[in-house]
C-alpha cells in the first residue's frame, strides 16, 4: 500500500515553495494568510444583494409553510441551501414521506458535486476536517469568488484562508437576511410577490461562474434549480400572516 511505502515521493513545486517561503520568515505567512481571510470577506461584496434578497425570500417562504420561527431558524441553520430550502417546504406542507423530502434535497444539490470537484484540486492535501470545513460551506458565491480572486498568484495556505474568509462572510450574510425574512413576515411582502427578484438574484449569484473556465455546468444547474424550485414554489401551501 503506499501508505506504507519507504519510497520518496517529492513534494510538489507550489508547497516547496511555501515551505521555503515560511522557513525564511515564518511571521510574514501569517500575515499574508490574514491578508488573504481579509480579501475574501472583501471579495462577497459582490454577491451581497442577491444573497441578502435570496435569504430573506427563503425567511419568508419558510415560515408561509407553516413553520414557526425556532423550526425556521433550524432548517436555516442545518440545510444552508435555499433552493433546498424552498424545494422541501412543499414537501413539507403536503405531510410527504421523509425519505421523499431528503431524496429532493439531495438532488437539488447535487451542483455542489461538481463544486467539490473543483475544488479538491487545491486543497486535497489538507486534512480531512479542513476539507468538511471549506466544502460544507461552499455556495455558488463563495465558489465564483475564490475561484477568480483567491487562486492565482497564492500559496495553499493563502487560498485556504481566502475560502474560509469568503465562506464566512456568505454564511453570517445568509443567515442575517433568513432572519429578516422568518421573523418580518408580518411586515414584509409575502415571498411570492418576492420570486421573481429571488430569480434574478439566483442567476446573479451564478453568472460570474461563466468566467471560469470548466464552470458552465454549474451555471446551467443552478439556472435550472432556480427556475424550478421557484415555479414549484407559486403552488406551496401557505399559512394566512396576519
Amino acid at each position: 500500500m503506499s501508505g506504507f511505502c519507504p519510497r520518496h515521493h517529492p513534494l510538489n513545486t507550489s508547497t516547496e515553495d511555501d515551505l521555503a517561503m515560511l522557513i525564511r520568515d515564518p511571521t510574514s505567512g501569517r500575515a499574508s494568510e490574514r491578508a488573504a481571510f481579509q480579501d475574501g470577506l472583501v471579495a462577497m461584496a459582490t454577491p451581497l444583494l442577491g444573497i441578502a434578497i435570496w435569504g430573506t425570500v427563503t425567511g419568508l417562504a419558510m415560515i408561509q409553510a407553516g413553520l414557526d420561527p425556532a423550526q425556521a431558524v433550524g432548517m436555516s441553520l442545518i440545510m444552508y441551501a435555499g433552493s433546498a430550502q424552498l424545494a422541501v417546504l412543499p414537501l413539507l406542507a403536503a405531510g410527504a414521506p421523509p425519505a421523499s423530502i431528503l431524496l429532493t434535497a439531495l438532488l437539488v444539490n447535487l451542483r455542489f458535486v461538481m463544486a467539490s470537484a473543483v475544488l479538491a484540486q487545491d486543497f486535497r492535501s489538507l486534512p480531512p476536517f479542513r476539507r468538511f470545513v471549506i466544502g460544507v460551506f461552499t455556495v455558488e458565491a463563495t465558489l465564483a469568488g475564490y475561484l477568480m480572486r483567491g487562486r492565482d498568484g497564492r500559496t495553499q495556505p493563502e487560498r485556504e484562508q481566502f475560502k474560509l474568509g469568503a465562506n464566512l462572510a456568505i454564511w453570517s450574510l445568509w443567515q442575517g437576511a433568513t432572519l429578516i425574512g422568518i421573523f418580518g413576515a408580518g411586515v414584509l411582502p409575502t415571498s411570492s410577490d418576492w420570486m421573481w427578484i429571488g430569480q434574478l438574484a439566483v442567476l446573479a449569484i451564478g453568472a460570474p461562474l461563466l468566467r471560469v473556465a470548466g464552470s458552465t455546468g454549474a451555471v446551467a444547474v443552478t439556472a435550472i434549480v432556480a427556475i424550478a424550485v421557484s415555479y414549484t414554489h407559486l403552488t406551496l401551501p401557505t399559512k394566512r400572516i396576519v
